[in-house]
């Protein structure tokens, strides 16, 4: 009913079993509620209150179950309450979102006991995912006197049991800005496969697109639990894993440039093709001690291609260098890669400054101790073929120059 006085409406809608379309087919949602709008046409105001609740069914299935109790004065809505059931947890808070200017939003989320091993129902490719999660997060107008953005956003996560595939999954937590053209991640931690990331980053909106800027900083992640949080299936990688990496590039995955700076330490890559096949020319021995191999490696990003410009790996007195290419990442394990490597048995020791002469002597004694290897195939399924070292030479000079 709608009865008018006085240039006044006022109207109560009930809703019942109203289907909302969703932009999946596979997804269905339905809503249930009743609001009671006063509207003051002479004021051009408007007051309102609801109480709402919706289903949401992927596959048929429940997906979980949403209530929120809203006021409205017209110039902010306020959501007095909500809950949503989902995840075999449950996550609740409450909302103040300002028409005019939604910068001075204030909104409180809490969530306990989240299955995240339910997640693949709406994401298949965390199939693979564990681990119950609580956390929190505070949206709220940035107080400090140099924020980056005038709305604050903090949280944090626990994760209890978190895996996924082989490797561990920790707790995290984040700090970030937001405005009306740019998002700025202040600070993001997060524990994960044994060890450490931070990262910084940005999003800032322009006329001609949208620029992205990562920086991300690891510390002692192990690397039998990254190699196997990829490849469940591989063999034991030991090792520990520190990165620096830095990223830029629009939505378009052309326009993603970067670089990383890796070190390995305590490492034994034995079990990778390249080492293997070179370690079986040289003959190095078995180690009856802990692993304790180290190297380091340069990659370059460019559009989908990353170049792998430098590899150093030192174990069993046994030194490997190389540099590779994979040409499609899009592609996955069926994208190209070539490369080349080659192994001496003893340390080259490159000086710091050197000239042709110095460079034409580290020649000759890779060339005399060396075995070299040309890689190929793709990366499900790399081929490594030992080649003569005169089939690589102008590449490993080339190599040995840009290295000093």
């Amino acid at each position: 009913t709608v009865p008018l006085a006085g240039g006044r409406i006022e109207a109560a809608v009930d809703i019942v079993s109203w289907p909302v379309e969703a932009t999946d087919p596979n997804i269905a949602v339905e809503v249930n509620g009743s609001a009671r709008l006063a509207v003051d046409l002479g004021r051009h105001e408007g007051t309102g209150t609801g109480t709402f609740s919706a289903e949401v069914r992927l596959h048929g299935s429940k997906l979980g179950v949403g209530r929120f109790v809203a006021v409205t004065d017209g110039e902010s809505l306020e959501i007095d309450t909500f809950r949503v059931e989902t995840f075999g947890g449950h996550a609740e808070g409450k909302a103040h979102l300002p028409f005019k200017d939604w910068c001075k939003s204030r909104i409180e989320v809490r969530w306990e006991d989240l299955d995240l091993s339910m997640a693949s129902t709406w994401w298949p490719f965390l199939e693979d995912l564990q681990g119950v999660s609580n956390g929190t997060v505070h949206i709220v107008p940035a107080d400090e006197p140099r924020a980056f953005e005038p709305l604050r956003l903090t949280a944090e996560a626990t994760i209890r049991d978190g895996r996924f595939r082989g490797g561990a999954i920790g707790d995290g937590s984040l700090l970030a800005y937001a405005g009306p053209n740019r998002v700025v991640l202040s600070r993001g931690d997060w524990n994960a496969l044994g060890g450490h990331i931070r990262l910084r980053g940005s999003r800032t909106r322009r006329t001609e697109a949208t620029s992205n800027h990562l920086l991300t900083n690891v510390t002692g992640v192990q690397l039998n639990q990254l190699v196997h949080s990829i490849h469940p299936q591989a063999n034991p990688v030991p090792g520990t894993l520190d990165a620096r990496v830095a990223l830029i590039g629009t939505e378009n995955l052309s326009t993603l440039t970067g670089n990383a700076v890796v070190q390995l330490s305590e490492a034994e890559l034995i079990g990778n093709t390249v080492i293997s096949a070179l370690y079986a020319v040289l003959d190095t021995e078995t180690p009856a001690t802990s692993p304790s191999g180290v190297g380091h490696a340069e990659l370059h990003l460019a559009g989908t291609q990353l170049s792998i410009d430098s590899f150093y790996y030192r174990s069993r007195g046994t030194e490997v260098r190389g540099v590779g290419r994979i040409e499609n990442l899009a592609l996955g394990p069926a994208s190209p890669v070539s490369g080349y490597a080659f192994g001496v048995g003893r340390p080259l020791n490159l000086p710091k400054l050197f000239g042709l002469q110095e460079l034409d002597r580290l020649m000759a004694v890779v060339q005399k101790n060396a075995a070299t290897a040309e890689i190929e195939g793709t990366l499900g399924e790399p081929r490594v073929h030992i080649v003569p070292f005169a089939q690589v030479g102008g590449q490993v000079r080339r190599f040995l120059a840009s290295q000093l």
